[in-house]
């Protein structure tokens, strides 16, 4: 990858997604940025992927670094849950389209504009931002807001918004027994996949996702619903 000239087009589109971001343009290596932007359809060789592994790790641990100072009392099962949420595929995307991140993205082929791409591009620029700065405290701006709201609402849910992990605790304990889920793959929608859930062959919840995880966790909400709401 060549260089970005000061001054270019490309230098001013990198600077204003900063700005959107929140985060000061010191010190930042352009050239990782930009390639943090670059989809695999644009150039096989140089482009997102391996920093989008740098970021994930990145994101986890400002995401633990948030919990701590802001939830002190909270219990490690409520922090896990909590950061699977902050660092979720879904709640990234949601963040990627609040800033516009498509609009930065060199790519050579039409993308679904709700794709996970987007998520792991987020990934990418956070990777690129800690390798050019060496500190996670610069991302604070970007993700806090989003992730107080987020935190606030998984607290507020009595599954902790992790429903295949209550309903198993739900089934295992009134009924000794797993719930077992059924997933195929849909096409013509960005919602691939469709899973039942059944409890002692009993289908208590259908669900639609982007990953069969997805898919799972919407039956899941829909089978836990019902049974709480029979021993109501």
């Amino acid at each position: 990858m060549t260089g970005i000239p000061p001054g270019s087009r490309r230098y001013h589109e990198l600077q204003k997604l900063l700005q959107r971001l929140g985060i000061e343009s010191v010190n930042i290596n352009w050239n990782l940025l930009d390639q943090a932007l670059t989809h695999s359809s644009f150039d096989p060789q140089c482009n997102y992927e391996p920093l989008e592994f740098v970021g994930d790790g990145v994101l986890r641990l400002l995401a633990a670094d948030y919990l701590w100072h802001h939830y002190p009392q909270t219990s490690v099962g409520d922090y896990t849950a909590l950061r699977s949420v902050l660092v979720s595929n879904r709640l990234l995307r949601q963040i990627s389209e609040d800033y516009g991140l498509a609009d930065f993205v060199l790519a050579s082929t039409r993308l679904s504009p709700q794709g996970i791409w987007l998520a792991d591009i987020l990934e990418a620029v956070v990777g690129a931002i800690y390798l050019s700065v060496g500190s996670t405290k610069v991302l604070q701006p970007c993700f806090y807001p989003h992730w107080h709201k987020s935190a606030q609402r998984v607290l507020q849910d009595p599954a902790r918004l992790n429903y295949k992990n209550a309903l198993q605790e739900w089934t295992q304990e009134h009924y000794k027994v797993l719930p077992t889920y059924q997933t195929e793959s849909l096409s013509g929608t960005p919602e691939r996949f469709m899973a039942r859930v059944y409890v002692q062959k009993r289908l208590l919840g259908v669900g639609q996702g982007e990953s069969i995880k997805a898919a799972q966790q919407a039956a899941a909400q829909q089978a836990w619903v019902v049974l709480v709401g029979e021993v109501e």
